[in-house]
């Protein structure tokens, strides 16, 4: 997660008003991401499923599907570090 603060960070400038309200929300929010579906997660954020979909291209993810599955890993790797 912390190579994608900083990729995000290093990138923002060339990013649009909604990516940036994405990226804010996922990194503040990385289990809803990890949990919701495109159209869910459009919805909490206030956007539509294309700029989801656009965001995790921006990413360098294939989908918001594979989006979705690195914060599912990232969010499971907290918890077992928390277990710790």
């Amino acid at each position: 997660m912390a190579a994608l603060k900083q990729w995000i960070g290093r990138n923002s400038s060339t990013f649009s008003g909604l990516t940036i309200r994405i990226a804010r929300f996922a990194l503040e929010n990385p289990t809803e991401v990890a949990i919701d579906n495109g159209a869910e997660l459009a919805t909490v954020v206030g956007v539509s499923r294309a700029s989801i979909s656009r965001f995790a291209l921006a990413l360098g993810f294939e989908s918001h599907a594979q989006l979705r599955r690195f914060f599912q890993g990232e969010v499971m790797s907290r918890q077992k570090k928390d277990l710790s």
